[in-house]
């Protein structure tokens, strides 16, 4: 998703010029068909979880398709935060993030009230909770963001040619104190949908990435949304494509707003 770089410049939307269009089959009717026949096949839900986290792992699948699908009732009966995490390379450095096991009828968006969703967020906020009384963003903030871009921890953006791992937690576009990657991701380009390769930042730990996004979030550019307080709706909305335009996505404020709600964090304020 478009996202602004640490100097806060716009990133630009990828257009025909980019080196990287949307392949055939990629679009989320393409993945949840192959998902179905895998599941077909099979017989088992294991099998289907799998099925995606071999397309997670191989760079074919965004965690924001997987969202997409979820929320789109392409494949409502998937627990996209419970893919394999030793599928999908995740680092061993930062907060020890907890294997994960499939279970049925979880919402790529929501998170259920245990679990191994629920154990990834519980390793995190602990950083997010610093990262608020640092800067002033409310935690709830950064982790909606956290879940809705790494599918619950489920991917971070990888580099496609080396499989280095970026660390990068919230999907920022750019260079960052660990250099970058260049990753598939998904991007809305005049409503239409595309995958495109995007170079993210890297960090050297989850806790940097945390650090950094809270810091991103008081800057100048995202004043207005830094200006909400602790009105968290007010928050999503100024993060969506129609204000300051955090990501591409046009359902991104909804978005957040559920993971938010559903979870219950904004009785948490």
């Amino acid at each position: 998703m478009t996202r602004i770089d640490a100097n806060q410049q716009r990133v630009q939307a990828p257009g025909a010029q980019q080196r990287s269009a949307r392949p055939a089959g990629a679009s989320p009717e393409a993945f949840a068909e192959m998902l179905r026949a895998a599941q077909e096949k099979d017989g088992t839900l294991e099998a289907t979880v799998s099925q995606m986290a071999r397309l997670l792992a191989g760079g074919k699948l965004d965690p924001q398709v997987a969202v997409m699908l979820s929320l789109s009732g392409g494949l409502t009966d998937i627990d996209f935060s419970g893919l394999e995490l030793a599928s999908l390379n995740l680092p061993s450095s930062g907060p020890s993030l907890p294997a994960a096991k499939a279970k049925p009828s979880i919402s790529a968006v929501s998170t259920p009230a245990g679990g191994v969703a629920h154990d990834r967020f519980n390793a995190l906020k602990l950083h997010f909770l610093q990262a608020e009384r640092e800067t002033g963003v409310p935690w709830q903030i950064q982790a909606a963001q956290w879940a809705l871009e790494t599918g619950w921890g489920t991917a971070t953006p990888k580099d496609a040619a080396t499989g280095r791992e970026s660390y990068n937690l919230f999907g920022i576009k750019g260079v960052g104190p660990a250099g970058s990657v260049e990753s598939p991701t998904v991007e809305f380009v005049g409503g239409r949908m595309i995958r495109t390769i995007q170079q993210f930042r890297a960090y050297h730990s989850y806790e940097q990435s945390i650090t950094e996004h809270a810091r991103l979030l008081t800057s100048d550019y995202y004043r207005p949304a830094y200006a909400a307080g602790k009105d968290l709706k007010a928050w999503t909305e100024m993060l969506g494509p129609q204000k300051l335009g955090y990501a591409t996505d046009p359902e991104y404020s909804r978005k957040l707003w559920q993971i938010i709600r559903e979870n219950g964090w904004d009785q948490a304020v």
